[in-house]
């Protein structure tokens, strides 16, 4: 067997590559967030709901869709079919994440109240076509780059670095509990809307 097959077929190196993947995509998420926000405000903004550079609504989305969908014989026979799906999985995921967050935070990081077909301001229409076009991207463009791009790197390289991020990530998690990033973005307390 040849080795690059060897560490394809390694379920730890699926497991590794697919932390990775959500961090590359979270990570591109805060960058498309700084830029929305400085192209609509003319201000450099973390919009995030953490400190760190990532937005991590984006990376759950594309690794729900890449663990549903990639590489699989859906994906490869029907792009309409693909798009709903990510379509929707994002749209689900927006919704439960907006829901959560208002909920422990009794803040709102976003409100689509003044969008045409919205639902409770969490969700759009608008918005949901966007994330199945995302979707879209990741699953045929992105994906498979960032997939060739990691399998340069060795296993031990991979796995530390995934270590390293995830630990991170749960020490920023953590401290956003008792300390949400409210300060760089738009932020609704819902207290004042009551």
């Amino acid at each position: 067997m040849d080795k690059k097959e060897e560490v394809v077929n390694d379920k730890s190196d699926k497991i590794i590559n697919l932390i990775l993947f959500f961090f590359i995509i979270s990570f591109l998420g805060w960058c498309m967030e700084i830029l929305w926000c400085f192209i609509i405000d003319g201000v450099i903004a973390n919009r995030g709901t953490l400190n760190g550079p990532w937005v991590p609504i984006y990376g759950y989305g594309c690794t729900f869709v890449m663990i549903l969908l990639y590489d699989r014989k859906i994906m490869k026979k029907s792009k309409i079919a693909t798009f709903f799906i990510a379509m929707i999985s994002f749209t689900v995921i927006e919704y439960i994440t907006s829901c959560y967050l208002e909920q422990m935070y009794d803040l709102r990081w976003w409100d689509y109240s003044g969008y045409k077909f919205n639902f409770k301001g969490r969700i759009c229409l608008e918005m949901s076509l966007l994330f199945g076009i995302g979707g879209m991207i990741c699953l045929y463009v992105i994906a498979p780059k960032v997939e060739k791009w990691l399998l340069k790197f060795p296993k031990k390289y991979r796995k530390r670095l995934a270590i390293i991020l995830l630990c991170i990530f749960i020490a920023d998690n953590i401290y956003c509990v008792f300390s949400p990033h409210v300060g760089d973005q738009l932020v609704i307390d819902m207290n004042n809307i009551k």
